[in-house]
């Protein structure tokens, strides 16, 4: 009977000690889950943070090419000026010989542009 008992109570101590192994593997899975989560959350952060830095950089590298393209075409229209071309062009020229486009902010730089298309040189005669 004494053999029987520790036989039941050697079964029972499995049966429990199984329970707490599959208790304490199962809180090991979720805590590794939930570190896993933090991780990638982690991550996520750096890797916007970078993403936006990178686009930021490259926003105002671009916006300081717009503002040189900006500046020469400033330059550009203040060379014509000093020449007197935009004069010349509207003195001596008639709409029919040469396609006339002009917005009032782009007008220099249409008939520039209208200039050079048609062969006009910086000496306003024509190259070959």
């Amino acid at each position: 009977m004494f053999v029987l008992q520790d036989s039941e109570a050697r079964i029972q101590f499995e049966v429990d000690l199984r329970a707490q192994l599959s208790r304490q593997a199962a809180a090991h899975s979720d805590h590794i889950v939930e570190v896993l989560k933090v991780q990638e959350r982690e991550l996520e952060a750096k890797f916007q943070l970078k993403l936006s830095e990178h686009i930021q950089r490259e926003k105002e590298a671009f916006q300081q090419q717009v503002a040189g393209w900006v500046a020469r075409l400033h330059g550009i229209e203040a060379a014509l000026d000093s020449k007197g071309f935009f004069h010349y062009w509207q003195q001596n020229l008639t709409d029919d010989s040469f396609e006339y486009y002009e917005t009032e902010q782009s007008g220099k730089i249409s008939f520039l542009l209208i200039a050079y298309l048609h062969g006009w040189n910086d000496d306003f005669t024509m190259h070959e």
